[in-house]
């Protein structure tokens, strides 16, 4: 129990502002209160809370009497969460400038997820290639082989294992020595993810040695 706006000068300077304008928003009848912002604990350090409140009780005149309300601690949720965009941020940075296509599909060996690297290495915009199977961009010769590879990852009888195919000349920007090797790995029933690095035959097959 405080009075009035005497706990104010506890809000950190740069969200007191915007305190001070939601609590007069509800004193004048636009509904309740929550906010987050930063209080100065006891030790002189700030923790975020999140308050929440409403007028309960009104003067003739229909001016606020008392209000009342609950401060949580959540010092910790912020933490989570600001830890977790940081990661988030890392990864779409590491994402977006890795040379190698970092790739999803669905149970049908249709792209889901492509990296920009995709379009540096084929030429395809990647909304053109969302949606489509991987086997439309593979040489003639390899489709096949490639079709018959992705079923027992779809029935999860064997793991994922690392494996090279030509990228059809046609359908891309490189010559005809650019090869893909691809690393599919389920992560849920009927996904896949990997990677993809582009190249002559025997510069994949040195990439594709070192990673298995």
């Amino acid at each position: 129990k405080h009075p009035g706006n005497a706990w104010l000068h506890l809000i950190h300077g740069d969200d007191r502002a915007r305190v001070r304008s939601a609590l007069q928003a509800c004193r004048t009848g636009q509904g309740s209160y929550a906010c987050e912002y930063r209080l100065r604990h006891a030790h002189g350090h700030y923790i975020w809370v999140r308050d929440r409140g409403d007028v309960v009780e009104y003067d003739k005149d229909n001016r606020p009497l008392r209000m009342i309300g609950s401060i949580a601690d959540i010092s910790a949720i912020r933490s989570t969460t600001q830890a977790l965009l940081e990661s988030q941020i890392r990864y779409q940075q590491v994402f977006d400038s890795v040379r190698e296509v970092i790739f999803q599909t669905d149970a049908r060996g249709r792209w889901q997820l492509l990296n920009p690297a995709w379009t540096e290495i084929t030429g395809v915009p990647v909304d053109e290639a969302i949606g489509q199977s991987f086997l439309d961009y593979l040489h003639p010769d390899d489709r096949e082989a490639r079709r018959e590879a992705l079923k027992p990852l779809v029935e999860r009888t064997r793991d994922a294992g690392l494996t090279w195919q030509r990228i059809s000349p046609d359908l891309t920007t490189n010559d005809a020595d650019n090869r893909a090797a691809v690393a599919a790995a389920p992560i849920e029933a009927l996904d896949f993810v990997g990677i993809g690095v582009h190249g002559p035959r025997k510069a994949v097959d040195k990439v594709v040695n070192g990673l298995k």
